[in-house]
């Protein structure tokens, strides 16, 4: 239970730094900010300070920025309100976009900032061709195939492959290449694999199928090979901006492929809502420091990427109907925008709900 308190703890943090971006550009740029809440409504406490309130509110789960104007009810005469024009879509399409993607900077700058400081302190990394520096290089099992060799005989994503022995020899694993290798040379036959779960040894007992399911090979199991990385000070800083570009590429293309999927075909296959996420951040929780601060870094540029695609109710949504204003001197309905939104919104949390269900169902 306190892993799971401290993972619900970790991603509200994560929503209410995003929400943190719209709420300082928001207000350097004059707009005028209504309501910042820390957790979602109904509200426990408030307090106006200056013509803002700032609540505590009864769900933990992030936060919120009600900004003047953010519906485009802009009114008509300054009688109706004297702040008609510090309302959000009162602002040009520019000092929009700035607030708007305020918090999508905010999540991709603090997932740099913490890959940053791992790089400095020494940090594992997924190890490719071009890695330089890398020490302690291992293989990870990352993924288990449902109803393999591997998951029948109690393999776990995170386990670390150490040896493979069979009634004549023990093998010392050094790459997923060689170990894919061995299972392919050794299938059918009763295998012992050393590994190392949670800095515990422990030893499983599999056999290799000769036949497997296409994709899956022998064992069933994604293998990466994982390394240790430390740089000093600057060269942390650029190689954490490396890395966390090509995170957000990645993600990006990763989210666009999911969105296809399910579009075409109804597949939620990948996609993971609040539950399935505080449960992966409780499995890191209880594994080390270093793995829970990885992962913020990794759901706080996944929010950024998420955030930035054009969807409605998304900040990527009302940014391209600021771009489309700026390029074409137009702006679309602001009754219409809101319309588009609200649908958005609607389908939004349709599609949490969805996968809400499904991320218990897996628990249980």
């Amino acid at each position: 239970m306190i892993a799971v308190a401290i993972s619900i703890l970790i991603l509200s943090f994560l929503v209410l730094i995003h929400e943190l971006g719209h709420f300082f550009v928001a207000k350097k740029s004059g707009v005028l900010i209504e309501e910042f809440g820390i957790g979602l409504p109904p509200r426990l406490w408030g307090k106006k300070i200056g013509e803002t309130i700032y609540s505590v509110n009864a769900l933990p789960l992030g936060g919120f920025v009600r900004l003047h104007g953010e519906q485009g009810e802009i009114p008509k005469t300054e009688k109706e309100d004297e702040n008609k024009n510090r309302g959000l879509y009162a602002q040009k399409p520019l000092k929009r976009i700035l607030i708007l993607g305020a918090g999508i900077t905010l999540n991709f700058l603090l997932g740099f900032v913490i890959i940053w400081g791992l790089f400095i302190a020494g940090h594992d990394i997924a190890v490719t061709d071009n890695n330089t520096n890398v020490t302690d290089r291992r293989v990870v099992i990352i993924s288990i195939a449902k109803q393999s060799p591997a998951e029948t005989g109690g393999l776990l994503p995170n386990d670390i492959v150490k040896n493979v022995t069979n009634e004549a020899q023990k093998i010392i694993i050094q790459t997923t290449d060689q170990f894919t290798n061995l299972m392919k040379e050794w299938s059918g036959a009763e295998l012992r694999i050393a590994i190392e779960r949670q800095n515990k040894p422990m030893t499983i007992t599999v056999t290799p199928r000769p036949n497997p399911p296409e994709g899956q090979g022998q064992l069933g199991v994604g293998l990466m090979e994982i390394g240790r990385v430390q740089y000093g000070f600057f060269k942390a800083g650029w190689e954490a901006f490396k890395a966390s570009c090509r995170t957000s590429i990645y993600m990006f293309q990763a989210i666009g492929s999911l969105f296809k999927r399910l579009f075409t075909s109804g597949d939620l296959t990948g996609f993971s809502g609040p539950v399935g996420i505080v449960k992966y951040a409780s499995t890191a929780v209880g594994t080390s420091v270093s793995a829970v601060l990885n992962l913020m870094a990794m759901i706080s540029l996944n929010l950024a990427v998420f955030n930035l695609f054009p969807l409605p109710a998304l900040d990527g949504g009302r940014i391209a109907f600021a771009v489309w204003e700026a390029i074409t001197k137009k702006p679309v309905s602001q009754k219409i925008e809101g319309i588009i939104h609200t649908i958005g919104f609607g389908l939004l949390i349709l599609l949490l709900i969805v996968i809400t269900v499904v991320d218990i169902k897996k628990i249980i």
